[in-house]
């Protein structure tokens, strides 16, 4: 049996700050020895930048699960409209016991490919996950030491 989708969302963000900074700057030098002394200040003291727009462009992301045996083969793609970037990747999940989750994965984002292995214990009251990656710029170099990556999530709760 094939889930064809699970998730599309559609996102877009945009606002507006406005914010005002005042800096004083003043200075004042000393040497011991020689009694020199100096002060350093600007004209009128303050600096001032306001209405900063900061927008963030149109994206449609999708993933569908296909179950195969006891693994999970998991697509996902996002594509940002605006600047017609596209992240993709694909995670191969499963659960050795039901309480051990596993997972293995290659992913390209933001023009950086990563592959990732995870693997974690869920007693359904305590869960922790685990994943080591491998991130590089060029492919032929994913697997190079230098770039190794560590995330680790806890949760307790019921």
């Amino acid at each position: 049996m094939i889930q064809l989708i699970n998730f599309i969302s559609l996102n877009t963000i945009q606002f507006l700050i406005h914010y005002l900074y005042k800096i004083h700057h003043q200075e004042t030098l000393k040497f011991e020895g020689d009694t020199f002394k100096g002060s350093i200040s600007n004209e009128n003291g303050v600096i001032e930048l306001s209405r900063e727009e900061y927008s963030f462009p149109l994206g449609l992301s999708a993933f569908f699960r296909i179950p195969v045996l006891v693994i999970d083969i998991i697509p996902y793609g996002e594509l940002y409209l605006e600047s017609k970037l596209i992240n993709w990747g694909i995670k191969l999940k499963t659960s050795l016991l039901e309480f051990m989750p596993l997972s293995l994965g290659i992913e390209k984002n933001f023009g950086y490919w990563k592959a990732s292995l995870g693997f974690g214990l869920n007693t359904r009251i305590i869960e922790n996950s685990t994943e080591v990656s491998l991130v590089n710029k060029e492919i032929q170099n994913l697997f190079d030491i230098n770039s190794i990556t560590f995330k680790t999530h806890f949760a307790l709760g019921f």
